[in-house]
């Protein structure tokens, strides 16, 4: 297995949440986290103070210096130092997991880097942060987590921009949305063996909605996996309705759900805009950590 995961950080809040969670998860599983920042190709046909000033926290002299300079890199590059800096600072005070990271500065398209990384290093696992549900259909259109989550083979955890780390990282109890078909076995035995889960709940959510089969197909899962994990409680969840929206979020804050598990299928750019993945769906429904976890059937 790899031995490191892969966190992708603009240098906002947001990403020292997702930096806090990956550490952690680094620790438990004795890998190597690795820090990437993107920084945009500059473009003449874009203006150098519009293509930088709403990247990174620079004064009027640095951002003048930059335009003169017309080097992107050398302002990112000072701006990912700085983070570092805050990084280590965090360890120190005991607020991060102290493990050894290492960095990556890439030029390009976030999202592209970010997946040919994957196909090319094959991270155990991509840790992204995201907004909150309030600020996600600012995003709904070129999200760079959402592109990530729609074509990365390799798992990926997502950490809503409200995630408390200063409690119990470590997640129990589980809602795990199920295709009723052997990636469900499968995907619970990849999230299992990741993070070491004790003490677990797992709540069993189908994909599809339909009553007769389904609820048959459920409840034999629900038996298979109770045998092949006795020291887990599965709880085998209502039929869903027939999209996700609201009634996902109400159900988590019912039941107290910590993480959500969505299988996530490659698929084509026309399935993505009109037939969204459960993955999908759910990043812009919830403020709940989730597990994507890739399944090989292409839709």
């Amino acid at each position: 297995m790899s031995s490191h995961l892969l966190i992708p950080v603009d240098f906002s809040d947001r990403s020292m949440l997702a930096v806090a969670a990956g550490f952690h998860f680094a620790s438990i599983l004795d890998i190597t986290p690795v820090l990437m920042h993107v920084y945009p190709e500059f473009s003449y046909a874009m203006p150098m103070q519009q293509t930088i000033s709403g990247l990174y926290d620079l004064s009027e002299v640095e951002l003048t210096q930059a335009i003169e300079e017309q080097d992107i890199q050398k302002v990112a590059e000072k701006q990912f130092a700085v983070f570092r800096h805050k990084i280590r600072q965090a360890q120190q005070e005991c607020s991060i997991a102290d493990v050894n990271f290492t960095s990556t500065l890439q030029e390009g398209i976030p999202e592209e880097v970010i997946l040919e990384y994957c196909r090319e290093n094959a991270p155990r696992l991509v840790v992204m942060s995201t907004r909150g549900i309030s600020k996600k259909a600012e995003e709904l259109i070129g999200s760079v987590t959402a592109e990530v989550l729609d074509s990365c083979r390799v798992p990926v955890f997502t950490v809503p921009e409200k995630y408390d780390m200063s409690g119990d990282v470590f997640l129990h109890r589980i809602m795990m949305f199920c295709g009723l078909d052997s990636y469900d076995i499968d995907g619970l035995e990849k999230m299992m063996s990741t993070f070491k889960l004790k003490d677990v709940e797992v709540w069993l959510m189908p994909i599809e909605n339909k009553e007769g089969k389904v609820r048959q197909r459920l409840s034999d899962l629900h038996v298979r996996l109770s045998q092949a994990w006795p020291d887990v409680t599965f709880h085998v969840s209502d039929l869903r309705e027939s999209s996700i929206g609201t009634w996902v979020d109400k159900y988590i804050h019912e039941n107290n759900i910590q993480l959500v598990i969505a299988p996530n299928r490659k698929t084509s750019i026309f399935t993505r805009l009109f037939r969204p993945t459960v993955a999908h769906q759910c990043l812009f429904s919830v403020d709940t950590p989730m597990l994507a976890l890739p399944v090989s059937k292409t839709l």
